[in-house]
């Protein structure tokens, strides 16, 4: 009994890696992303679609729909979990250079403000590639772009832009910090009342 009850609190406190889940964007009001979405907190994310914002890299950039995100201005841009107690990994994404050819898209992932991992990724401004981050347990990715020259051409526009789509995710669930006292409570409370019973 003793063992199954060890067993039963080990599993309580290991937190649960759920199903990948992919966004997609197509359900996203347009302009900047609100914190919520997608269960995500976001910074400096602008959702657009294809029919009003279709110069450059903008159009490749959907990759599964007329819908993706860019990083406003050019600058940083970063994803964050809702709270600490629910870290993700970010697996991947379409990334598209909105206007500059050879660019670099750095990507850097913090857990409670501490750095744990720094990414580097060629992108580029006629096609979408799809990147494989595969990154450790996180509560904030930032990505940022450097570099690059003007390939638009015939179309208006410079800078450090980028689309992204279809990101995909691992979410942890943790167990809320009530419910395992109380279901630990519980197991505990039958230990003893088993243990009870075969002294009697």
């Amino acid at each position: 009994m003793k063992r199954i009850l060890v067993f039963a609190l080990a599993v309580l406190l290991v937190p649960s890696m759920a199903q990948a889940q992919t966004l997609d964007f197509e359900d996203a009001q347009l302009g900047f992303l609100p914190n919520g979405y997608g269960g995500f907190n976001w910074s400096n994310f602008v959702a657009y679609n294809t029919a009003d914002l279709f110069n450059g890299g903008y159009d490749t950039g959907a990759v599964s729909g007329d819908q993706a995100i860019y990083n406003a201005f050019g600058n940083s841009a970063s994803v964050l979990g809702v709270g600490t107690s629910n870290p993700f990994s970010l697996s991947s994404a379409w990334v598209t250079a909105a206007w500059n050819e050879g660019m670099q898209l750095q990507v850097r992932g913090f857990l409670n403000g501490t750095v744990q991992y720094t990414q580097a990724f060629d992108v580029f401004y006629d096609q979408a590639v799809q990147l494989a981050f595969n990154t450790a347990l996180v509560d904030q990715v930032e990505f940022s772009a450097v570099g690059g020259t003007d390939a638009s051409q015939t179309d208006s526009g410079s800078g450090t832009q980028m689309a992204f789509d279809d990101m995909a995710f691992n979410v942890v669930e943790v167990p809320e910090p009530g419910l395992i006292i109380l279901l630990s409570s519980g197991l505990l409370g039958l230990g003893i009342a088993r243990r009870r019973n075969d002294v009697a």
